[in-house]
Order: C-alpha cells, then sequence, then structure tokens
C-alpha cells in the first residue's frame, strides 16, 4: 500500500472512530477563509475540467506558498477536494504537483463559532 493510501485510510479511521476528537477552536473570522461548498463543483460542472484543475491548483499554491495559511470548509467540500487531490495526482496532466500538494495536505476539523460545540469545519493546510 502507498503513503498516500495509508494516510487516506488512517484519516478515515481516526475520523469515523471518533478519536479524532482534539479540535481547536477558531474564531468567526476564520471563515474570512471559507471555501463555498459546491463552488468547486460547479466549476467543474459548467467551466469543465481544465478550469476546474486550475482552480484547484490555484488554491493549493496559495497554501503551499503562504500565501493564505490556510482554507476552512464543510466536510462534504473537504471530501470533494481530498478526492479531486488524489484523481489529479494519480492521473492529471500536472500530476506530479498535485502529487506534491496531496502529500503536503492536512486537514483537521475544528470548530468555528461561538455557540459551537463539536467540530462544524474542515481546516486545509500545507505543512
Amino acid at each position: 500500500m502507498n503513503k498516500r493510501k495509508l494516510k487516506k485510510v488512517l484519516r478515515q479511521v481516526l475520523s469515523e472512530s471518533g478519536m479524532n476528537r482534539y479540535y481547536d477552536k477558531m474564531p468567526e473570522s476564520a471563515l474570512d477563509k471559507l471555501i463555498p461548498a459546491g463552488m468547486l463543483e460547479e466549476i467543474l460542472n459548467t467551466d469543465g475540467l481544465k478550469e476546474f484543475e486550475e482552480e484547484l491548483a490555484f488554491y493549493c499554491d496559495m497554501l503551499e506558498t503562504m500565501e493564505e495559511p490556510y482554507h476552512i470548509m464543510e466536510p462534504a467540500e473537504h471530501r470533494f477536494i481530498a478526492d479531486s487531490l488524489e484523481d489529479f495526482a494519480e492521473d492529471g496532466v500536472m500530476n506530479w504537483a498535485f502529487s506534491k500538494w496531496l502529500d503536503k495536505s492536512a486537514f483537521d476539523n475544528v470548530i468555528v463559532g461561538e455557540g459551537a460545540t463539536e467540530a462544524n469545519y474542515v481546516r486545509w493546510t500545507m505543512r
């Protein structure tokens, strides 16, 4: 099993088992770095694969260069982005870049907002 697939399985097991309970609490202002749910899927559906690939690469590059320290997203958007990174890393035109970004990516459950008591968003960073 390659390193990428092992990381994915480990993240999934931790997430499903509830062992990933060490959440960071983030202020409401963290939502300024929100990737809107469905936005990337909409780009894929309306503008096509090439435009979607470029937009995803743009987000990855912002994280890698530390232009943005993190992005926040809803769990469904996280799943879509993580799956897309894996797909492009395996067989995309820029597969070497997406492979690098996938290996550097970290997704953490976070609590955003004063009234939230459980993780309600996912923070995407690159190490």
